[in-house]
């Protein structure tokens, strides 16, 4: 799932605005650093004016130690590991042509459990924990007796004033060994205002170090959780730029806004100086208690119900400044609270973006050991599942269309009592992990999907774009997306069976194990058997990408096609309803007739609604063509759902609408990218910014969703490689 989740990111490229990937440590990152002492108390993040007389707190209340994997040492024992009511924990292992069971193992240093030796090697996991001393007292935290604010330049606080009540906030951002740390966000109501440009003295009986902390309130270089914009930016020719005012207090609920803050306005400030670049006005986007509208749900019923609550649960403010673009970076800034993080206005902010997402997507490749330079600091240590390293795969019985892990080891075991488990012979290397589930899927092929048609649809803007890639695929004389997008496709190429049909992947007996990282993983490794939509999917997409490399590498690209032809030909053997998406590749890669044939029958659904459309007029049958024509009007509509709901998302009807405002940023892109490559209109430019602008910031988390972009980005994604080394997340991991 977080391999789909970084490739719709994929679609960013197109329309998002986003930073560079940030460089410096965020300053109370909750994960530590690598031999960095874990503190004895909480740590206060930030303080700043959520309303004029409301005074927020954010402490992060615990941090993570994280693992590492280090030598085992001459003193430790090692055990075999136990499970639940002393069960077995082992895997099945491929050693001298059989399968053999292995225990997993723990490591002990005198009477304590370290971590999981790696099978195979002299090294420890070291498993990572949660700290326990750094902590805030939670059970003062809801009391107004905890707090005091005092200042010696603002007589109204001459003497220490006790807030009239104090609402609390919690929500985790970490975790390990089965606890959380939590980002904790305190309100205080106070009796009367605070003055702006006089310093305060808050004292805080809460374990966060120091019984008190100075603070000025200054809201030009003060941040407010109450301003949310889009962290990493936009593009001097979006034509829609929108930050938002609100504030959920947790326990205190909603909160309204007075006329006269209302009517200050807001402005865009320069990042460095406070300098005014543009002023704006704050219009009312939701009411205190309305509800919103985040698209459709179908459930047990064929026609759509509307999904209308109070997912804000509190009152919501736009700021556009829609018509500004001045390169430069800026943040939005109340007057009287504060600012947002900053944001970029740059020509370049959709090429920083898309390459960020990019390594997201290197990151998670299968067959290549990984230099150092291309992921930003993050390193590998070998090259997982990869036959030329002498790693052997087995074959199975089963064609999944999904994880199916308890199906899979079923077939393992079935083969194996039988012996019935031989070896698969053919080269396996390429394709991508997908977070924890180290098995490599024909569903992957959307990664290969998007990327093609990025390219196809804006060749001239693609064919120079360099990613941060090794060197031979630098200079190979390809450009950079396609490398990409035959990194995927060309698995399956490799891996294809005698008969034309493709393996629908490979997977390992059980999930990734609490000791390996990928490239020390021995667990066994079946390859599947073919199923029709996997082999259809392959033989579409391995069409197209021999007719775009086809300029740059003729040879490759005739290995492709003919690849292409004859996983068809199985498929179509099998079926009386060939595969159109096949057909229409193969069609605009051969220009044989009989491709266009199947393809002119009606029944397209929307993805290919829009190729067919951009087929010549000569060649399409009219009926077809208007059955496509109204899928892209239907499309078109999720443009609509912006207005009606207070962040202006675009969702598309029944996609996770149910999440509400925990769901992913697969909102509509997809669709619209493709709609916007037919009709390139300025309203389809407005609804792909909509599409992320949420996910780049501008929500009430004030986060983005994608690793290293913007200044409070996420992190404790499931991935287990750098779960098992103790680093951060690689970059461009979209959760």
């Amino acid at each position: 799932m977080l391999l789909h989740r970084t490739c719709v990111s994929i679609l960013l490229g197109l329309t998002a605005a986003a930073a560079a990937a940030d460089a410096e440590w965020p300053k109370h990152w909750p994960l530590l650093k690598q031999g960095e002492k874990a503190p004895d108390t909480a740590k206060v993040e930030l303080i700043g004016m959520v309303a004029p007389d409301t005074l927020g707190i954010i402490i992060q209340s615990g941090f993570v130690v994280p693992g590492r994997q280090e030598p085992l040492r001459p003193t430790d024992t090692v055990e075999i590991a136990r499970g639940k009511k002393g069960a077995r924990l082992a895997r099945w292992v491929w050693e001298d042509g059989k399968a053999v069971l292995r225990d997993y193992k723990v490591v002990k240093r005198g009477n304590q459990t370290v971590g999981f030796l790696v099978g195979g090697h002299r090294l420890v996991t070291v498993r990572p924990h949660a700290t326990r001393g750094s902590r805030i007292d939670y059970a003062k935290a809801a009391f107004a007796e905890t707090y005091r604010i005092s200042s010696a330049d603002d007589s109204t606080f001459a003497k220490p004033v006790k807030p009239i009540a104090v609402h609390i906030k919690l929500k985790p951002n970490g975790c390990a060994d089965g606890r959380t740390v939590e980002r904790c966000k305190i309100y205080l109501k106070m009796p009367t205002p605070l003055t702006i440009g006089r310093s305060y003295r808050i004292q805080l009986d809460l374990r966060v170090g120091a019984p008190s902390v100075d603070w000025t309130y200054a809201p030009r270089r003060t941040r407010s959780e109450a301003v949310h914009a889009n962290q990493v930016g936009y593009a001097p020719g979006d034509p829609y730029k929108r930050a938002y005012l609100s504030i959920w207090l947790g326990t205190g609920g909603a909160l309204d806004y007075s006329k006269e803050l209302i009517a200050e306005g807001f402005e865009l400030i320069d990042a460095k100086t406070g300098c005014t670049a543009f002023k704006g006005g704050i219009v009312r986007s939701k009411g205190k208690g309305e509800v919103e509208f985040l698209g459709a749900d179908t459930g047990k019923k064929k026609g759509r119900k509307p999904i209308r609550k109070d997912y804000a649960k509190t009152a919501v403010y736009a700021m556009d400044f829609s018509g500004f673009s001045e390169p430069g970076v800026y943040k939005v800034l109340i007057p009287s609270l504060g600012t947002s993080f900053p944001f970029r206005i740059d020509r370049n902010v959709w090429a920083d973006a898309f390459r960020v997402s990019m390594q997201g997507i290197l990151s998670q490749r299968n067959g290549i050991n990984l230099p150092d330079d291309v992921l930003s600091g993050y390193k590998t240590g070998g090259s997982p599942f990869d036959s030329r390293t002498g790693r052997k795969f087995v074959q199975l019985t089963i064609a999944p269309n999904g994880t199916a892990e308890r199906e899979r080891n079923d077939n393992y075991a079935q083969l194996i009592e039988s012996g019935k488990l031989k070896e698969f012979t053919k080269p396996v290397w390429g394709g991508y992990k997908d977070a924890g589930d180290w098995d490599a899927h024909t569903h992957h092929l959307r990664v290969a999907d998007y990327l093609l048609a990025l390219y196809d649809y804006f060749p001239g803007y693609f064919r120079g774009f360099a990613l941060h890639l090794p060197k031979a695929e630098q200079g190979n004389g390809i450009p950079d997306v396609l490398d990409e997008a035959l990194w995927g496709i060309e698995l399956f190429t490799r891996m294809q069976y005698a008969d034309g049909s493709v393996p629908n992947g490979y997977g390992v007996h059980g999930s990734a194990g609490p000791a390996e990282a990928s490239w020390q993983c021995r667990h066994l490794t079946g390859v599947y058997a073919a199923h029709p939509r996997g082999t259809s999917r392959y033989a579409a997409l391995a069409a197209r990408a021999s007719r775009l490399i086809a300029p740059f590498d003729k040879r490759r690209a005739d290995v492709l096609l003919r690849s292409a032809v004859r996983a068809y030909d199985w498929c179509t053997a099998r079926s009386d309803q060939p595969d159109k998406a096949a057909a229409l590749d193969l069609y605009l890669a051969t220009g044989e007739g009989k491709y266009l044939k199947v393809i002119n029958d009606r029944g397209m659904r929307y993805g290919l609604s829009v190729e067919y459309c951009l087929l010549p007029r000569d060649v399409v049958d009219n009926r077809a063509l208007e059955g496509c024509l109204k899928q892209v009007e239907a499309v078109a509509s999720i443009s609509r759902v912006a207005d009606q709901n207070a962040f202006n998302q675009v969702i598309k009807g029944g996609s996770k609408a149910y999440y509400g405002y925990l769901s992913t940023p697969e909102t509509g892109s997809n669709g619209l990218v493709r709609l916007y490559r037919l009709r390139p209109e300025r309203k389809y430019h407005v609804a792909l910014v909509q599409s992320v602008n949420y996910c780049f910031g501008a929500n009430p988390d004030n986060a983005t969703y994608t690793t290293r972009l913007g200044s409070r980005y996420p992190h404790f994604g499931l991935h287990v490689d750098a779960m098992r080394t103790g680093q951060p997340e690689p970059p461009g991991l979209t959760i």
